[in-house]
């Protein structure tokens, strides 16, 4: 992923400081009479080392085919499993590329396995558009 930010409580902040990468966010969820209040502790930091391979596995099977079926990349490849496909993908397209790809692929979904995704909640979050 591009941004990472865990949410914990104040009893696991300091631990989560030490022990995760300086890129990651860090957020503390505090407990109060009108709910829960989420509170910026680390912004986080462009993970300049992302995986071209695990970027690729965030996209579907089929999905993974098609685009390198426009490609003309797909020869032998219709019957394999999917991580060689997602591999031959993540070895022919560019990182850039493919993570503008697996950005579209996603926000074009209409239904997902665990039902549709919820709306942001609160409104004036902003949800970041990254892989």
């Amino acid at each position: 992923m591009d941004y990472l930010t865990i949410v914990t409580t104040a009893k696991y902040l300091d631990r989560c400081a030490e022990m995760l990468p300086k890129t990651w966010g860090l957020q503390e969820a505090i407990k109060g009479p009108r709910g829960v209040r989420i509170v910026n502790r680390r912004a986080p930091r462009l993970n300049r080392h992302t995986d071209s391979f695990a970027i690729a596995q965030l996209l579907w099977r089929e999905e993974a085919l098609e685009e390198l079926k426009l490609r003309g990349e797909a020869r032998g490849l219709s019957s394999k499993p999917r991580y060689t496909i997602w591999q031959r993908l993540s070895e022919v397209v560019p990182k850039k590329e493919l993570r503008s790809i697996v950005l579209s692929r996603l926000k074009r979904r209409q239904e997902w396995t665990g039902g549709h995704l919820p709306a942001p909640c609160g409104g004036s979050e902003r949800m970041r558009s990254t892989v």
